[in-house]
């Protein structure tokens, strides 16, 4: 009889043994799941329980209060089921007010482990009834049940509840884990709850400590399963587990003190070896997930750039028609309405009484403003785009260019009653250039440098530089000036006009000198500016590559 009482702890001791892996395969891995740190705890526990089982029949025959000790240590397994029951909350996301549910449940839980420990209110004594070591139970030991018995269908509930609205592996997983509390429940409910109810003894408390490995087993293969562990790993876990089986329960049948101790050193030996292997499978099977996440990342990084560079096409498409589309729908008419304008001017139609020709040279006036605007526009988005916005030609002249703006600034010049003068040698400047371009540019200039003065004038100065080989134009104005600290950015896509300079124009945009600098720099010229400070002008400097000198 004693020999099956120890045969049978030893079963009880490799349950808990194998529990306590299941535990550590739990916790592997299960830094950001908090669901697997409980079903970790669960296992944990559920190691305790086994082990007091089995203590509790390794260390019967000897007196009283030892055994009793050992069996009273076996009611901490009722943590077992608390662990579980919050699992089962992190798993299906109900964890609203965790903290307070986690915390009542637990504290019962340890309420009964006390009055277990310390009184005779749920175990009076023990007794052998046959191959059985039975408990004379306490008059509390019903509400203890109660307690595993609530615990168990609060977990099972709240699992079905989720069943039915988990898809997919969730599902299947869920349906494990059911599984697995039912068959647990089912036999604890019978052998650890209504068998002590009806007799008032607990003779078949070990059972449920078989049924926690089955139990935690199914639920922590569907834990592992579907979070997709390589199969020859699982397969090396399960042959290391059953190889420290064997030996550790060769430990129990030593013939000798020295046989228990080579048995012991082979049982640690082998302990390390089955964690080195398993450690070298797990960091493999963690390169060949990274392999294939690369492997992933890389591919969906290819579509998103093929479906990037399509989508760039088709904006690239829809961006050409939509500056045609401009061009047509408010180019083409401005330049109509500047041509009826100058017919009306040149009283092609008929003399015109003086207020109305006034008028008509605003509207002419406006008209010019117009089309200079949707020609910055447009030359801004085809610079921003990196389009080539120019096409250079033989033979511009500059000086022609120059006095065509001051034809065009003319009414400006007046109506402000300052000067606007060219300096020149009698030489005449050609260079290959964009002649419209190169005027748009150049235009901008002098535009502003009129604008941006009240007193006094404008100089544009046309100069050569034959050892350099390149010409050079300076616009000098004693208009507002500019604060040396936005010199840096004035021909930067982000510069901001200054304060005067809003002061004096209010309707200007900023970006007639950016247009200007990416001319000159489309022409592989240079342009810069310099100023004393505000109120003392500034002066533009732009260097043009000369190809021909007449």
């Amino acid at each position: 009889m004693i020999n099956f009482l120890y045969l049978r702890a030893i079963t009880l001791f490799i349950v808990a043994f194998l529990n306590f892996i299941l535990a550590i395969i739990l916790w592997r891995g299960s830094k950001k799941d908090d669901s697997r740190k409980w079903l970790g705890f669960t296992a944990l526990f559920s190691c305790f329980y086994a082990f007091f089982c089995g203590a509790t029949y390794f260390f019967w025959g000897q007196d009283m209060e030892t055994s009793l000790f050992w069996y009273k240590t076996t009611w901490l397994g009722i943590l077992i089921l608390p662990c579980f029951l919050v699992f089962t909350y992190y798993f299906t996301g109900n964890i609203k007010y965790i903290r307070i549910k986690a915390l009542i449940i637990f504290l019962c839980a340890f309420v009964i482990s006390y009055l277990v420990f310390e009184t005779d209110l749920f175990v009076k004594s023990l007794r052998l009834d046959g191959y059985n070591i039975s408990s004379i139970a306490g008059i509390l030991d019903p509400f203890g049940r109660i307690y595993i018995f609530l615990c168990i269908i609060l977990a099972i509930v709240n699992l079905i509840k989720y069943y039915f609205r988990a898809n997919n592996y969730r599902r299947l997983q869920t349906k494990y884990f059911i599984l697995g509390a039912s068959i647990f429940a089912i036999s604890g409910i019978i052998s650890a709850s209504i068998v002590p109810f009806i007799i008032g003894e607990s003779p078949y408390y070990d059972i449920a400590a078989y049924i926690s490995f089955i139990w935690i087993g199914l639920t922590s293969y569907a834990i592992l399963k579907y979070n997709l562990m390589d199969i020859k790993v699982i397969t090396a876990e399960l042959l290391v587990f059953a190889l420290w089986t064997i030996v550790f329960i060769k430990i129990f049948f030593s013939v000798s003190n020295n046989d228990l101790a080579i048995n012991i050193i082979i049982f640690l030996v082998i302990l390390f070896l089955g964690f080195m292997v398993v450690k070298s499978m797990l960091k493999e099977l963690k390169q060949k997930e990274q392999v294939e996440k690369l492997a992933g990342d890389l591919k969906v990084a290819f579509e998103t750039e093929k479906k990037a560079k399509e989508e760039l096409e088709t904006l690239d498409i829809a961006k050409d028609q939509f500056l045609l589309a401009i061009e047509h729908h408010l180019r083409t008419p401005l330049t109509a309405m500047l041509g009826y304008s100058d017919i009306l001017l040149n009283g092609a139609v008929g003399k015109q009484p003086k207020k109305q020709k006034e008028i008509t040279e605003k509207f002419q006036v406006s008209t010019k403003s117009l089309i200079k605007m949707v020609n910055d526009f447009l030359d801004v988005t085809q610079f921003q785009l990196g389009k080539e916005v120019i096409t250079l030609k033989e033979g511009v002249d500059i000086v022609s260019i120059i006095n065509e703006i001051i034809s065009d600034l003319k009414f400006e010049i007046e109506k402000k009653k300052i000067y606007l003068n060219l300096e020149k040698t009698d030489e005449v400047f050609q260079i290959s250039a964009d002649r419209e371009k190169l005027k748009a540019g150049l235009y901008n200039l002098v535009d502003n440098a009129v604008k941006y003065t009240n007193n006094g004038g404008v100089v544009v100065k046309i100069e050569k530089n034959n050892a350099k080989n390149i010409l050079k134009i300076i616009i000098k104005d004693t208009g507002i000036g500019i604060l040396p600290q936005n010199i840096p950015t004035l021909f930067g896509k982000t510069f901001e006009r200054g304060s005067e300079a809003k002061k004096v124009f209010t309707t200007g945009r900023g970006i007639g000198v950016y247009i200007a600098g990416k001319i000159v720099k489309a022409h592989k010229g240079n342009i810069k500016v310099e100023s004393l400070g505000e109120g003392k002008g500034s002066t533009f400097t732009i260097e043009l590559p000369i190809t021909q000198i007449v």
